[in-house]
Parts: structure tokens; sequence; C-alpha cells
């Protein structure tokens, strides 16, 4: 209830933080509502102040990107010990597979696989339109990632490819002194480039 971190099903207290730990009410989701992962069942419980999904076979969890992102940048800014999920670990934990893609939850369609922050190596299933599905300990890797400064190195390499990216735009408008490409005077009479490159070819021949 407080730092979020995973615990035994028989733990009393935080292995993390010492707080006592109280039993808390899961509430069973629509039938309909299956695990994209295993097809088990799914079930409703409170992470912080939001409800998720979370499946009580492979200990996957079903949340919002609004709130996955609440939950990083609160790992970010306060630098706090790693948000997990469950007060229990899962049953059956799942067994290295081959890449597929998962439906989403909600609407069924296919959800996209994403690098985390382009640089994490953590691949996170999302539905641009519902939420983000995340496999058994998944999300305390990536606030593990948080916490390293993996966001303030994931902006700073954006940063870098921006200001690359404009010089390169800058030394594409200007010529190798600096000085801007004239264009040739047959272009700007209205001759095509296509028109202009044959004619020089045939400048050249001769």
């Amino acid at each position: 209830p407080q730092c979020f971190s995973r615990t035994s099903t028989e733990a009393r207290y935080c292995m993390e933080c010492g707080t006592r730990i109280a039993p808390q009410a899961l509430a069973a989701l629509p039938e309909a509502a299956a695990c994209p992962r295993c097809k088990a069942t799914l079930r409703a419980r409170s992470l912080g102040t939001a409800s998720v999904a979370e499946c009580g076979s492979c200990g996957g969890l079903w949340l919002s990107e609004e709130h996955f992102e609440r939950v990083c940048e609160q790992a970010d800014q306060a630098d706090e010990v790693a948000r997990g999920i469950a007060s229990a670990t899962p049953r059956r934990p799942l067994a290295q597979e081959q890449v597929r893609y998962l439906a989403c939850v909600e609407c069924g369609d296919l959800m996209n696989r994403r690098n985390y922050a382009s640089s994490s190596g953590i691949i996170v299933d999302v539905c641009r339109h519902h939420g983000v599905w995340l496999d058994h300990a998944e999300l305390e890797k990536i606030l593990a990632f948080v916490r390293r400064g993996g966001l303030d190195r994931s902006r700073e390499r954006q940063i870098e490819r921006l200001k690359d990216q404009e010089r390169r735009t800058r030394m594409a408008e200007v010529g190798p002194l600096g000085a801007p490409v004239p264009l040739p005077r047959e272009l700007d009479t209205g001759l095509t480039l296509a028109a202009w490159v044959v004619r020089l070819l045939g400048q050249c021949v001769r």
C-alpha cells in the first residue's frame, strides 16, 4: 500500500518498507475480459488511487496509459522505492516464448510492441486508444530504469537527434563554404530540373 513492492502471499509486512500488509479485495471483471497473454481471468484491484486489471495466473497487468505515465513520472520525480503491483507472486511464471502480438483487453485489436523510452530494452504492448499491458515484473523493471536516470538519458539522446537533424537540414541549404547554393539560371526561367540535367550531360559529352 505504500511502496507497491511485490511481496509474497504470506508476508505480513512489506520486505522493502516495513509497512503492514492488509488484505485487499479483488473484484472479478466481466467474463469477456481475459488475459491477452495466458487467457486466464482478470481481476480488478487498486494501484495507488487507480483501479487496474491483474492476471492472477501469469501476473500480467493492464492499466490506462494515463495512469502508467503518472506512475513513471512519480518515480522519476521522487526517486522512490520501486512500485510493483501484486501482493502475490504468480502461481505459474511464464516461460520464454516466441514473440507474438497481443490483443487489447478492451477492443480486441492487436497492440503495438514498443521499447519503453526507446532505449530501456523493456518491450511493452500498447493500444494507443485504451492502455498498456505489462507482463510479470515489467513495471518493476521500468521503474528501476526510471530511477537510474533512464528517462533523462533518453531525453538527452532525443535532443541530440533533433540537433543533428537540424544541422543536416542547414547543411543541405548551404554550400560547402557556408554560402547559399545558387540555382541554375535555367531553373529560374522555368526549365525543369530533369531537362536541365539532360542539357548539362549533353554539354559534357560534347
